[in-house]
């Protein structure tokens, strides 16, 4: 007999014991320190990361300059902004950043703008709007040209997948930050054994 009111099944318990553990005062919390290590968990699925790698933004500089990772498997890309600069990496098969179109250049100005506006009023609430139609993957795929916007100061997480061997590079695409040093490769190689 279902009684109303009670939670059934196994997604409404998992709410309810998730929803009474949070307290209110944890809301400045990351996820990994309310969920724990979530993404090792087997139902995480295409999320999960086989490979992790971390990057520190620098002064003039993004290190270490030169990673490997496999194709076809997901990457945890973890960057941290060291400097007190605001950065926006882009993750490209392409390695100067002045061939990206007009549009591209558009959303990288309306992110900033964006980034800018919720610094000078963080106190402030803001909604995103957005609904589960406008949701995207998790897991990026390198040639979706995902960026990432850092802060100074701030530590930011990507996943992603690179479909086939080759050369693959990310680098901050404001000012003159690609001339001032701020690029790296990522090499994406099969291993020695010929597995991904």
């Amino acid at each position: 007999m279902i009684r109303i009111g009670q939670p059934q099944g196994v997604i409404p318990a998992l709410i309810s014991v998730l929803l009474a553990a949070v307290p209110s005062a944890s809301f400045g919390m990351t996820a990994e320190q309310v969920l724990g290590e979530y993404w090792k968990d087997p139902l995480f699925g295409r999320a999960a990361s086989s490979h992790e790698v971390s990057l520190e933004l620098l002064y003039k500089r993004i290190w270490p300059e030169r990673v490997e990772v496999p194709p076809e498997e997901t990457v945890r890309f973890v960057v941290k902004n060291q400097g007190d600069e605001v950065h926006i990496l882009l993750f490209s098969r392409e390695r100067d950043p002045r061939t990206s179109d007009d549009e591209f250049q558009e959303f990288i100005r309306d992110d900033l703008h964006h980034a800018t506006q919720a610094v000078n009023s963080s106190h402030h609430h803001h909604s995103s709007g957005s609904s589960v139609e406008e949701t995207v993957d998790i897991v990026k795929v390198v040639d979706q040209r995902p960026t990432l916007l850092i802060m100074p100061g701030e530590q930011k997480e990507m996943l992603l997948r690179f479909p086939e061997p080759g050369m693959y590079h990310a680098f901050c695409v404001l000012d003159a930050h690609w001339d001032e040093g701020y690029t790296m490769r990522i090499h994406v190689e099969m291993t020695e054994s010929g597995e991904q």
